[in-house]
């Protein structure tokens, strides 16, 4: 496997942090006797008097995967994918305040008022916090960031269908709701944008469920969030945003002018 120096030089730290022996000759040679099967003098040849000169951490070292692996597993690691991720800081306590079951609403992409809502799960996983959308047909995921008091969430399927969902959160820990815009293609491959909320729900995600709501309807309904939500889409032209259809791909599209 090919592996990027940088992280070379944070394993030979971690396994001073382990051993108290010195990352030079006699101490790498000391750490290699520790660990069955890679040769007393491995650490120190293959990896220690590779690097040592280089300056570029983004630069790769190739080294075999068994060996190598003895090493990581010596650290309490499996592979070096978990290696790396233990090196990432911890995940911020305010995207991780977002962990839970929520319901997404956007508004279809008509005149008619449609109201579209879909099951929403946020985790965390090791350092990073993870999404599920649960469409009707497909699947999205994405993996969470959270950048000038919005979170972005980049979501795609297996299929390769994909949307970009943006919600302002502040400073605002364990959000209850969240106001967003989306972009992505409609099923007819069209570049399609506009208003999207998040819920958070009462119960698990599993029991969530996918729907289709009349927003007119939802007007004299019993539970004031969804009465809240027929006023909020209510107006196509407040939360649906579509360009005009390309045919010529020049000028001609963007409408006549006098």
């Amino acid at each position: 496997m090919n592996v990027k120096i940088k992280y070379l030089r944070q394993l030979l730290q971690k396994l001073n942090e382990k051993t108290g022996e010195a990352i030079d000759k006699n101490g790498l040679l000391i750490i290699g006797s520790q660990i069955d099967g890679i040769g007393d003098d491995y650490i120190y040849k293959k990896i220690f008097l590779e690097i040592n000169n280089e300056e570029d951490g983004e630069g790769e070292l190739g080294l075999r995967d068994s060996t190598f692996n003895l090493i990581l597993k010596s650290l309490g690691f499996n592979n070096l994918k978990a290696f790396i991720e233990s090196l990432a800081p911890e995940i911020d306590a305010q995207l991780a305040s977002c962990e839970g079951s929520y319901y997404c609403y956007v508004r279809s992409n008509a005149e008619k008022g449609q109201l579209f809502r879909s099951p929403v799960r946020m985790w965390i996983e090791g350092n990073q916090l993870r999404f599920e959308l649960k469409g009707p047909r497909l699947f999205y995921h994405a993996i969470l960031e959270l950048r000038h008091g919005c979170l972005f969430i980049p979501m795609k399927s297996e299929e390769g269908k994909a949307f970009y969902h943006v919600y302002k959160m502040g400073t605002r820990k364990h959000p209850h709701v969240l106001q967003g815009t989306f972009s992505g293609v409609s099923t007819a491959f069209d570049p399609i944008g506009g208003r999207t909320v998040l819920i958070r729900a009462d119960s698990l995600y599993s029991e969530l469920t996918n729907d289709s709501l009349d927003v007119v309807k939802l007007e004299k309904s019993e539970a004031l969030a969804e009465r809240r939500l027929s006023v909020y889409f209510r107006d196509y032209a407040n939360n649906n945003v579509s360009p005009n259809k390309s045919y010529s791909f020049d000028l001609s599209d963007l409408g006549d002018c006098e």
